[in-house]
């Protein structure tokens, strides 16, 4: 049987609607998360509340550079098992006509670029 206890999911935008949720949800499971956080507040809160549930749940600040950042979660929860992005960029649907190119170099180096240097990072700590 497939269990999630014990196990560790890093999570870059956990603090939005559908973030928190799985947070939650990954949490009442038993698995340990790790906020990758923008909004202290935000993380805040969310800790306070998983201490309901079997997992543990912590923020990882980006003060640290990525291979910092991910050198303290081995060394928190002693492995990197998932990593969701939830990071939103766009707050709403933007006409064709009003992009441009340096917003989208922005979302891609955002949702794409900083996406693969963390999975990059965590696969070299794991193999």
């Amino acid at each position: 049987m497939l269990t999630l206890k014990n196990r560790t999911c890093v999570i870059a935008g956990g603090t939005g609607n559908i973030g928190n949720q799985a947070v939650r949800d990954l949490l009442k499971n038993g698995m340990n998360v790790a906020l990758l956080l923008h909004f202290p507040e935000k993380c805040a809160e969310i800790i306070e509340d998983s201490k309901a549930y079997p997992g543990i749940c912590a923020a990882f600040g980006n003060e640290l550079d990525r291979k910092e950042m991910f050198q303290k979660i081995y060394e928190s929860f002693g492995s990197i098992d998932a990593y969701v992005t939830k990071t939103g960029i766009l707050k709403e649907p933007v006409p064709l006509e009003e992009v441009n190119t340096e917003e989208l170099d922005d979302l891609f180096q955002k949702q794409v670029c900083n996406v693969f240097d963390n999975i990059k990072t965590i696969q070299s700590r794991c193999c």
